[in-house]
């Protein structure tokens, strides 16, 4: 798969609506690159949004907020700052524009 820095710059050249669906496996990805990876998904969900404010920070400033480097993925972790910032500071949020990839575990998906 790559190191997390090239993970980190990743993106979609065509950006999709993130809808309500998204947003919420946008802020289970952002909990699991912090290192949340183990709770329940509505706990990670919780856990970023109780971390909004580190969230727009970094996402303003990365350089003096250096937050994101204590993450277990900190480039990954980074952009998805950036994403979840953007769409959030949005009137409604679903509508947010993403072209962040969201890993989901599919190791015990019985395929």
């Amino acid at each position: 798969m790559g190191p997390d820095i090239n993970r980190g710059m990743l993106e979609f050249t065509e950006g999709r609506r993130i809808g309500e669906r998204g947003l919420f496996w946008l802020k289970v990805h952002l909990a699991n690159k912090f290192g949340k990876d183990k709770l329940p998904l509505i706990d990670r969900a919780a856990y970023a949004e109780e971390i909004m404010e580190s969230v727009h920070r970094i996402s303003d400033d990365p350089r003096s907020n250096l937050e994101w480097l204590q993450a277990d993925s900190p480039w990954q972790a980074l952009a998805a700052c950036f994403e979840l910032s953007k769409a959030m500071r949005l009137e409604n949020p679903a509508d947010y524009i993403c072209h962040l990839h969201v890993h989901v575990d599919g190791s015990c998906n019985g395929m």
